[in-house]
C-alpha cells in the first residue's frame, strides 16, 4: 500500500515538474519561435521579438520588444511590453475570460508616399479583401461566443503620420496615448466603459470616453479636441489655393450614440460645439491678408444619420475681416489665389505681381 502511495506521489510530483518546465521554458520558446517564423511570412517584413515569458500558474503571457520593420527600413509598428492574463475559470465557464490586457509603449508609423499609397497597401490588398462567399441564412439567432475583458490598458502610446503626397509634406506626432477599458463582454445586453486620451504638439489634446456593448453593438459617450493648430494642415490646401493658414486654433466636442441594428447603422450627435480662435489666411505669394476672424463659435449642434438632418442652433462670429484687391488686369486677389495648376517650384519663373489699384477691407 505504501509503495502505491509512493508511486502516485512520484507521478504527481513528476507531472508537476513537467508542467512547470513546459510552462516556464518550452511555451516561451515555442511562442517566440512561431512569431519569428510566421509573422515575417504573413507580413513580408522583418519582425523582432526580444523576450517572451509565460507563467503556467497564473496564466500570464508577456512579450517584450516586439516590432515590425517597414520596407523602408524604419519601424512600422510595435510595443515595448505586452501582457495578457487569462483567467483560469475560463475552462469551466465555456468562454474566454481575460483578467488583464496591458500594452506599454506601443507605436504606429503611418506613411503615404508621393503617389498617395500607404506603406501597408500591399497588406491591405492581400488581407483586406476577403473572398466572396454566399451569405448564410441562419435558421435561428446564433449565440455569440463568450469573451470577457475585465481590464485593458494602453500606456505611453505614440502615433507618427507622414504624408508625402502633398506638395509640402505633412507630418504629425501624437504622443502620450492612453486607453482604459473595463468589463467589455460579448454577453447580451452588457456593456463596458472606456476612456481615451492623447496629446500632440503644443497644447493640443484629444479625448474620447463612453460605454461600449458588443451584443448588440451600442456605443455612446463624448469626444473632442482641444486647441488643435489648424495652421499645421496648410499642405492640404496648398495645391488648390494659393493661400496659407497663418494661424487658427480649433476646440470641439460632442456627445454621440451609435447603434448597429438589423435595419442598419444609426448614428446620433448631440450637444456639439466648435470654437475657432485667431483664424487668419494670407496670400501664399505676397503674405497679404485674405480673410480672418478673432472668434467663431458654433454651438448646440445635433445630427441624425437616419433622417440626414443637421441642426445648428447658435453661430457667433466676432471681428471678421475680408480683404479684397482688384489688380489692373481686372482680376481679384481671391481669384488669383485660386490657381491649382501653379506650383511652388515655378514661382521663380512667375512675373511679378502689379501693385493693386483697388483695395477694400470689409469688417
Amino acid at each position: 500500500m505504501r509503495n502505491k502511495k509512493t508511486i502516485w506521489a512520484a507521478v504527481v510530483v513528476g507531472l508537476f515538474l513537467l508542467y512547470t518546465l513546459v510552462g516556464f521554458l518550452l511555451v516561451p520558446w515555442i511562442v517566440k519561435g512561431q512569431m519569428l517564423k510566421r509573422l515575417p511570412e504573413y507580413l513580408d517584413r522583418e519582425v523582432a521579438v526580444e523576450k517572451v515569458r509565460f507563467n503556467p500558474y497564473t496564466l500570464v503571457l508577456q512579450i517584450e520588444g516586439f516590432s515590425v520593420t517597414g520596407k523602408d527600413g524604419e519601424p512600422l509598428i510595435g510595443a515595448g511590453h505586452f501582457l495578457v492574463n487569462v483567467q483560469a475559470s475560463s475552462v469551466f465557464k465555456g468562454g474566454l475570460m481575460l483578467k488583464e490586457l496591458e500594452l506599454d509603449q506601443p507605436f504606429i508609423r503611418i506613411v503615404r508616399d508621393d503617389s498617395g499609397e500607404l506603406a501597408v497597401t500591399d497588406l491591405l490588398q492581400k488581407y483586406g479583401s476577403p473572398a466572396e462567399t454566399e451569405p448564410e441564412v441562419p435558421e435561428e439567432e446564433k449565440e455569440m461566443f463568450l469573451v470577457r475583458v475585465y481590464n485593458l490598458s494602453v500606456r505611453d502610446g505614440r502615433l507618427s503620420f507622414l504624408d508625402n503626397s502633398t506638395e509640402i509634406p505633412y507630418s504629425k506626432e501624437v504622443e502620450n496615448i492612453r486607453f482604459d477599458l473595463a468589463n467589455l463582454s460579448t454577453a447580451a445586453e452588457e456593456s463596458g466603459s472606456f476612456e481615451f486620451g492623447a496629446q500632440s504638439e503644443g497644447t493640443e489634446s484629444f479625448f474620447w470616453s463612453g460605454t461600449l456593448g458588443l451584443n448588440p453593438v451600442v456605443l455612446s459617450g463624448e469626444l473632442g479636441v482641444n486647441s488643435l493648430d489648424i495652421a499645421k494642415f496648410r499642405p492640404y490646401i496648398h495645391n488648390i489655393f494659393r493661400a496659407r493658414i497663418q494661424s487658427g486654433y480649433l476646440s470641439t466636442q460632442a456627445e454621440y450614440a451609435v447603434h448597429l441594428q438589423q435595419e442598419g447603422l444609426e448614428v446620433k450627435i448631440s450637444n456639439g460645439s466648435a470654437d475657432i480662435r485667431d483664424y487668419q489666411v494670407v496670400n501664399l505669394d505676397s503674405d497679404e491678408p485674405l480673410f480672418g476672424f478673432e472668434h467663431l463659435m458654433v454651438d448646440q449642434v445635433s445630427a441624425e444619420l437616419s433622417t440626414r438632418a443637421v441642426v445648428v442652433e447658435t453661430v457667433n462670429l466676432n471681428n471678421a475681416s475680408i480683404f479684397i484687391h482688384r489688380y489692373p488686369e481686372g482680376e481679384f486677389n481671391f481669384i488669383k489665389a485660386y490657381d491649382p495648376m501653379r506650383k511652388s517650384g515655378n514661382e521663380s519663373d512667375a512675373e511679378p505681381q502689379p501693385e493693386p489699384e483697388l483695395k477694400s477691407e470689409l469688417m
